[in-house]
């Protein structure tokens, strides 16, 4: 694997010597949103997947052909950004927002021609022996999860302020033992904060990976709310390390449906929440008034909690709030109750 930088490939295109699109290559096209990340991530010199290309020594006249096996869009993209087919998008990068190449100063131009694509060449080989091997490739490619086949479509403002939330907590979901390192590796953080703001604009309710879906694509080219949610999250989340102290690893709201209700209650307190979409409804604001959470109480009351649920009553809300938070833990139904009952219990001093 070797780097070659952007202004070569341009050099090639421009000579006649890079094949994007061969007969073996799929035909599909990005999208705007996807061209436009594809450059702010150049312009903020993070990795791209490697480009595959197969050389070919063509004897009359004498020159090197250069075939795209993987990554035409990537190459597609770059090279129509500095021709001016689109330009980058605001959401993206806020200070070279709706600006085509040639409306990009000096440093930020040389940064795109720069930047090197690390390269693998497969040298005059056969289009049977380039397909046998993607398909040994393709062999040990695990099937994506539905958060990173989202991941792959979405380019826009909802992912966007998921991701920045997300990432930012890596250390907070990680040392509380909320997810492993493996599962941050196939974005369960990301489905799991995914459901957590669409609740919080939403109301408590279904967050299958439809309703998350719905969600990426209705807020995607536009989510007013992104800041606030995001400020909002890190509220709840500083309440949360304030009253459990060190002891959230080893407590059983931990567990992602419990860990999902205490967020909210916390954040229904603070902030109230909207009533749950009922019938297709919008949601409505909740009446009541939004009070600060006192991080002292809510930690008094958790320990309390936390004790009856080692053994709770037969029959008591406890029993049933552990029972709820047991089976069918998703279901919007179990949820409500679950959020009901720390409501009550959660925030009395």
């Amino acid at each position: 694997m070797s780097p070659y930088p952007v202004s070569d490939f341009l050099q090639w295109n421009g000579a006649d010597q890079l094949v994007i699109t061969p007969k073996f290559q799929r035909r599909d096209v990005w999208n705007p949103k996807a061209k436009s990340y594809l450059i702010d991530t150049i312009l903020r010199r993070m990795p791209i997947p490697p480009i595959f290309l197969r050389l070919r020594t063509h004897t009359n006249p004498p020159r090197t052909l250069r075939e795209v096996v993987d990554g035409q869009q990537r190459l597609r993209s770059v090279l129509g950004y500095i021709a001016g087919t689109f330009p980058i998008l605001g959401v993206h990068n806020p200070d070279y927002a709706d600006r085509y190449f040639d409306d990009l100063p000096e440093d930020a131009k040389e940064e795109i021609l720069s930047y090197k694509f690390q390269v693998n060449t497969l040298e005059n080989i056969s289009d049977a022996e380039v397909l046998r091997i993607f398909a040994r490739l393709n062999t040990y490619t695990e099937k994506l999860t539905a958060q990173e086949l989202l991941n792959a479509e979405f380019f826009g403002a909802f992912k966007n302020a998921i991701y920045d939330i997300s990432l930012r907590y890596y250390t907070f979901w990680t040392t509380k033992r909320i997810f492993s390192d493996a599962k941050i590796a196939r974005m369960a953080e990301a489905e799991f904060t995914s459901e957590l703001v669409i609740s919080a604009v939403s109301g408590i309710r279904q967050t299958k990976s439809a309703q998350i879906r719905a969600a990426y694509r209705e807020f995607d080219d536009a989510f007013p709310q992104a800041g606030e949610v995001s400020a909002r999250f890190d509220r709840v989340i500083n309440i949360i390390n304030d009253a459990f102290g060190e002891e959230l690893p080893r407590s059983p709201f931990r567990r992602l449906p419990l860990f999902y209700s205490l967020f909210l209650a916390i954040y229904d307190r603070q902030f109230g929440l909207p009533i749950a979409v009922v019938d297709n409804q919008q949601p409505q604001a909740r009446p009541q008034q939004p009070q600060a959470v006192r991080p002292a109480v809510l930690g008094r009351n958790l320990r309390a909690l936390q004790a009856e649920m080692q053994a709770p009553a037969l029959g008591s809300p406890v029993a049933r709030f552990v029972e709820d938070s047991a089976r069918a833990t998703a279901d919007p139904g179990k949820r409500r109750s679950r959020h009901a009952f720390l409501m009550e219990r959660l925030f009395v001093a």
